[in-house]
């Protein structure tokens, strides 16, 4: 026996009342108005029942749902914005860039040599929340830092910096400095969030494949040729919501495949999950698949309904430069790390081949869809990237009731709200931690 919860309005119960007022005795008889008003009560408690789903409670003042939200439609759905800084110094130095004045290691942007015969351009994806990026680079009696200011009202920028004239030289082996370029930040995971009923809309809960990334790519500056050198590409994965066979990727879409045949490695902390590269022909760009997800499912679901038991698995891919006959072209491994829209993340559907990708990014060369650019006529999407590790929603709970700053977020085009990410309804998401 179904149980139907639901409560009527006392303005419903007051109908009765109400029409027994305004029919008058002088026009209608007594029975008349009785039976008036019965049905008129039937009426509107029929219509509450019919308001109300199994096991719920009718709330005639609902919260919209993230699919009643009216998206602006230049929105582009991005929580980071694309920044290039030129440094310039007397001397060879290298500096340390971070996104918080803190300076502490998990905000380590990029560390990279700077010539003095030449501006070093750096690449850097900073949270759209950020106000300035820091600088820290040698002195005489140790390190200073130059806070770099950015323009709030600006999505892509330059900037110019120029360290001071007492600032010493610094010594490399072998006259050899090595760059590194991490996103979002050094040991640090930024968060990918997919529904997947492309093309249909999903239920908007996004968990139905949660991913945390981080990349880092490292590459030898000076006089001496290093074939370790090389991108790192480290996964988490926190959550499957979804029944459809998707598996988690990536393209890398400036690096040919013939680069790295034989010469990736790929390390994982739990038996039977790993990284496999699928892509056919050597002159496509590179793509990976996340394989053996499956396993982790309580019957349908993974970390949506309760916290699992489970561990997160973890795992990366290092690919290096080491083919001595055809090596990375250094300039392929660099953009891929200052270049966040280089790494082309997506779900594919391991029946159909039909792949899911976020906004803006196109289709790889194996898909059986066609590119769509992934958002729907009124500026929907399937997916989105945030710069730092968030929690996901419990299965069939609306990103509204999760993050409750995220309508404004979206409403606004990204001009209100945008730290929406960093307050949520603690009863309502799982939070796997670090």
């Amino acid at each position: 026996m179904q149980v139907f919860h639901c409560i009527i309005p006392a303005n419903i119960l007051s109908l009765q009342r109400y029409s027994t007022a305004i029919l008058k005795p002088s026009i209608i008889n007594d029975m008349r108005i009785k039976h008036i008003s019965n049905s008129l009560l039937f009426v509107a408690a029929v219509f509450a029942l019919t308001s109300c789903a199994d096991n719920d409670v009718y709330n005639p003042d609902n919260a919209q749902t993230t699919g009643d939200l009216k998206v602006p439609a230049n929105f582009d759905w991005t929580t980071t914005r694309t920044t290039t800084c030129s440094i310039e110094s007397p001397v060879n130095t290298q500096v340390s860039i971070y996104s918080d004045k803190e300076c502490k290691d998990n905000q380590l942007l990029a560390e990279v040599f700077v010539s003095k015969d030449k501006a070093t351009e750096v690449g850097l994806d900073l949270p759209m929340t950020s106000k300035a990026f820091y600088v820290k680079y040698p002195t005489a009696n140790g390190t200073d830092i130059k806070e770099v200011k950015v323009n709030a009202t600006t999505r892509a920028a330059d900037y110019t910096l120029k360290l001071p004239e007492t600032t010493p030289e610094k010594e490399f082996e072998d006259a050899t400095a090595t760059d590194y370029r991490y996103m979002p930040a050094k040991n640090t995971y930024g968060t990918i969030l997919f529904e997947d009923l492309y093309p249909e809309k999903g239920d908007y809960d996004f968990n139905d494949f949660v991913a945390g990334y981080n990349i880092c790519a490292d590459l030898s500056r000076g006089s001496k040729e290093n074939f370790n050198d090389g991108i790192t590409i480290t996964l988490q994965i926190r959550a499957i919501g979804g029944s459809k066979p998707y598996r988690f990727g990536f393209e890398l879409t400036p690096l040919q495949t013939k680069y790295i045949r034989d010469c990736y490695e790929v390390t994982s902390d739990t038996d039977g999950i790993g990284l496999e590269l699928i892509t056919e022909n050597d002159n496509d760009p590179a793509i990976f698949v996340v394989t053996g997800t499956n396993k982790l499912k309580d019957g349908s679901f993974y970390n949506t309904e309760e916290l699992s038991n489970k561990k997160m698995p973890v795992v990366t891919c290092r690919i290096l430069r080491n083919n001595k006959d055809q090596p990375i072209p250094s300039a392929q491994i660099w953009a891929i790390g200052q270049d966040p829209t280089l790494t082309n993340f997506f779900l594919q559907n391991t029946s159909t081949k039909e792949e899911i990708h976020l906004k803006g990014y196109n289709v790889t060369k194996l898909a059986t869809n066609a590119d769509t650019k992934f958002y729907t006529s009124d500026n929907f999407v399937w997916g989105i990237k945030v710069p730092i590790l968030i929690p996901h929603a419990i299965e069939k709970t609306d990103f509204t009731e999760i993050y409750p700053k995220f309508a404004s977020w979206v409403t606004s085009g990204g001009t209100n709200a945008q730290d929406w990410y960093n307050a949520y309804n603690a009863d309502k998401v799982i939070n796997p931690g670090n």
